[in-house]
């Protein structure tokens, strides 16, 4: 029994539920959102892996 087992009938049956539930404008506010975060995760990820760059090549010997 795992998500395998889920049919797609069943998953349909689940968004259109959670439409009725919550209605459109409030599920794309939502969506809005969980992008949102997303994206500033990956922009901060960038931001972070350029920083730890920059902090080891200050650390290499440079050749002369």
């Amino acid at each position: 029994m795992g998500p395998s087992s889920i049919s797609l009938g069943s998953l349909l049956l689940i968004a259109a539920v959670v439409c009725l539930l919550f209605g459109r404008e409030r599920l794309k506010g939502l969506a809005e959102e969980v992008s949102g975060v997303i994206r500033r995760f990956q922009q901060g990820a960038a931001t972070s892996e350029s920083s730890v760059r920059s902090d080891s090549d200050k650390d290499r010997p440079t050749d002369v």
